[in-house]
């Protein structure tokens, strides 16, 4: 009987086996792989570059997700993080890709509002879970909370500094010393002088403005009117326009009386505005009596 037991426990021994071998063949250690897959396509870590800061010193928070691209979409991936009253001064995301993908988003927080003062010499706080989502291969969105470790926040400050934080502000009092690019009495005399140079010029443009026109400005003007009128009269003798005529010897006569000539000028009205239109040669021959008169004169 002895012997027959000893050999049955081998016997045994080898079933088992050969029945394990026959299950992983059959492919029984399947659906345990895809479960162990299914169940880990990212893995989120948090981190702080310190678990003790002071008020005011900036904090670094580091999200690390490792992707598992044949379950998980990485286009996919946002990233909600929550800091409170911290700022996000700065931030980098950086991707390493190999057998898998690694994503590493770099926050840099800053907090220097007395809402970030902590109440006492040191206490314990934590930011509020980052949220990640994304989406399987399968189509299905996920979101998961990812938490961030605890910090311990202390202040500088003792109790009785933080009773009566007044007291405890530093700074000078004493103003900056006063500087000049220019010395002061340099420049106003420079800008008394400049003052003085602008008055003496209005007061030149306000004579001349009100200078009143001399005789030979006047006789220089209207003989360069007598001048155009004695071209337009000797322009209309040519044209054989009586009316142009009138027109010329009319202008004529009044740049005669400009030019205080009445006679001359009561001749040319009376050729102008007689019954019968002058003629050409009327007109020439008063022209050129205008002109020799001008000449003697």
């Amino acid at each position: 009987m002895k012997h027959r037991a000893l050999w049955l426990i081998p016997a045994a021994a080898a079933a088992v086996v050969v029945v394990l071998v026959v299950g992983l063949a059959l492919g029984w250690n399947e659906s345990g792989t895809d479960t162990s897959r299914a169940a880990t396509p990212l893995v989120a870590q948090a981190s702080l570059s310190s678990r003790a800061v002071a008020f005011g010193d900036p904090l670094v928070a580091r999200l690390d997700l490792v992707i598992d691209p044949r379950a998980v979409d990485p286009e996919s991936v946002g990233i909600r993080p929550s800091f409170g009253a911290y700022r996000v001064v700065g931030q980098t995301t950086k991707k390493t890709t190999g057998a898998g993908q690694r994503l590493s988003y770099r926050y840099v927080l800053e907090c220097l509002d007395s809402v970030c003062a902590p109440p006492t010499a040191q206490v314990e706080q934590r930011f509020q879970p980052a949220t990640v989502s994304y989406r399987t291969r399968a189509g299905a969105s996920v979101t998961q909370r990812v938490a961030w470790p605890s910090y311990l926040l202390s202040s500088r400050l003792t109790d009785a500094e933080r009773g009566k934080p007044g007291r405890n502000l530093r700074f000078d009092s004493k103003p900056p010393a006063v500087g000049y690019g220019i010395d002061p009495d340099t420049l106003r005399g420079v800008l008394a002088a400049l003052a003085g140079l602008l008055a003496l010029a209005a007061a030149v443009l306000v004579v001349l403005a009100l200078r009143p026109r001399t005789v030979v400005g006047a006789a220089e003007s209207s003989e360069s009117r007598l001048a155009q009128a004695l071209r337009a009269v000797r322009a209309s003798t040519a044209n054989g326009r009586p009316a142009e005529r009138r027109k010329a010897l009319g202008w004529l006569g009044r740049e005669l009386r400009a030019a205080e000539r009445p006679s001359e000028a009561d001749e040319a009205g009376r050729l102008a505005w007689s019954a019968h239109a002058p003629t050409a040669t009327s007109a020439g021959e008063f022209a050129t009596k205008v002109e020799t008169t001008e000449d003697s004169e």
